[in-house]
């Protein structure tokens, strides 16, 4: 079946009763054909516009009645007649819905707020979670690398506000347990834990690659400062170069890693049994098909050729004018001030020194101090440490900041972590 033809498929079943029958009977068995695993998909594709609102708003209404409210550690928290694989939600499994949710503009919080409650209530000391609830009764108990990661992509990614401190703590322990397990190795020895994991796979679900650690980790590097050693990021690069052609990633394999499934019989009961598949997955996922999605999340967080700051001048202002109209919505300040005030600081308060930030070539922020303090910021790809060093060497105390959101909050996150006394005394 070509890739149109599956999609098409795909996006029937869901608009059908038999999907939605499917998602009130249980929201995620059987695999792989239930709507949870569509919807994954598409999400993992970059298709959610693709996936109906009719099985969004009825997954929200499952999930909040079907499972137990509490990931029980022990067994007095589990209520007699429970089923143990249909009403007891898995971590990696909530970390993953999240984020499909999120993504097709459900507000989470509001309709499902145990989900993001659970991700920090479940961290365990090492800064990992773990889908086993006997892992919470050890002595020293030990995470998961599996059940971590996409808690960790829901609540870095998934917001539209800023982080709070539990959540930064949260992110920073998460951070820092991958970073001792070196993404893939046991902290211990050293050794590999799964040999699957140095293999780039789609589609993921709630599986585990090291680029989909790496990418968390780079991610909340561009959030807040956190130092990835230089030869963990060469270990990277050496694993995708594996598997990268001229075209992009390229798989080796039909990913379908789970061939049990936990399947409902005529008679209304459950037992486990094979798994089923669908035929997008087998449209998307075979030996020597170009993975974009995950080639498009590589070139976000690859390691570039050396970060240049520089300021703007006759030389560059042309490039610099061009790169802000790109995002002229987001940089009136910018433009307007660049043009009445010139990119370099004088006596005005709205004037500035201008700087840009180069990539490879490629102009990738622009950003300036104003004399009354204000810093005004406006990035493609964001290096707060390197934007708050050059501010320190201007004749002026930093006091506010100005600018596109995305671009703003991770230089304004790692400011305030440095000064805890910073108050602003205005946000919007």
């Amino acid at each position: 079946m070509t890739l149109v033809d599956a999609l098409e498929k795909s996006r029937s079943y869901l608009s059908s009763p038999t999907a939605l029958q499917s998602i009130e009977r249980d929201p995620y068995w059987p695999k792989w054909d239930s709507p949870w695993w569509h919807m994954s998909l598409l999400h993992e594709m970059d298709l959610v516009k693709d996936i109906p609102e009719a099985a969004v708003s009825r997954m929200v209404t499952a999930l909040k009645s079907h499972y137990l409210p509490v990931f029980p550690i022990n067994e007095d928290e589990v209520p007699q007649g429970t089923d143990p694989f249909r009403q007891i939600a898995c971590l990696c499994s909530v970390g993953n819905m999240y984020q499909v949710l999120f993504a097709c503009g459900v507000n989470v919080d509001r309709e499902l707020p145990w989900m993001r409650e659970w991700f920090l209530r479940y961290q365990l000391p090492d800064g990992g979670l773990n889908c086993d609830e006997r892992a919470y009764a050890k002595p020293t108990p030990k995470s998961s690398i599996v059940t971590t990661v996409s808690c960790l992509e829901a609540v870095l990614f998934c917001r539209s506000r800023e982080l709070t401190q539990e959540e930064v703590r949260f992110l920073d322990k998460g951070a820092n347990y991958l970073l001792r397990q070196k993404l893939f190795r046991k902290a211990s020895t050293g050794e590999v834990i799964d040999k699957n994991w140095l293999e780039i796979r789609f589609p993921r679900c709630y599986e585990y690659d090291f680029l989909r650690g790496f990418y968390f980790l780079a991610k909340w590097r561009e959030q807040s400062g956190f130092t990835i050693p230089d030869e963990l990021t060469d270990e990277v690069e050496e694993l995708v170069s594996r598997q990268m052609t001229d075209k992009g990633i390229e798989l080796k394999r039909y990913n379908l890693f789970d061939q049990r499934s936990y399947n409902p019989g005529t008679d209304g009961s459950w037992s486990w049994g094979q798994a089923s598949e669908i035929d997008l997955m087998k449209a998307v996922s075979f030996d020597g098909s170009i993975c974009q999605p995950l080639t498009k999340k590589w070139d976000e967080v690859k390691p570039k050729i050396a970060t240049l700051i520089e300021s703007v001048t006759k030389t560059n202002i042309g490039e610099v004018e061009a790169f802000l109209f790109r995002h002229e919505e987001s940089s009136q300040f910018l433009i307007n001030n660049l043009r009445d005030h010139g990119a370099t600081l004088s006596e005005h308060h709205n004037s500035g020194n201008f700087k840009a930030i180069r990539i490879g070539g490629n102009v990738v922020s622009v950003f300036r101090l104003t004399r009354r303090g204000n810093l005004n910021i406006q990035s493609e790809v964001c290096d707060p440490k390197a934007i708050l060093d050059s501010c320190l060497s201007e004749p002026i105390v930093l006091k506010g900041f100005i600018g596109d959101w995305n671009s703003v909050e991770p230089v304004y996150r790692l400011f305030r972590d440095c000064n805890p006394t910073y108050i602003p005394s205005y946000e919007s």
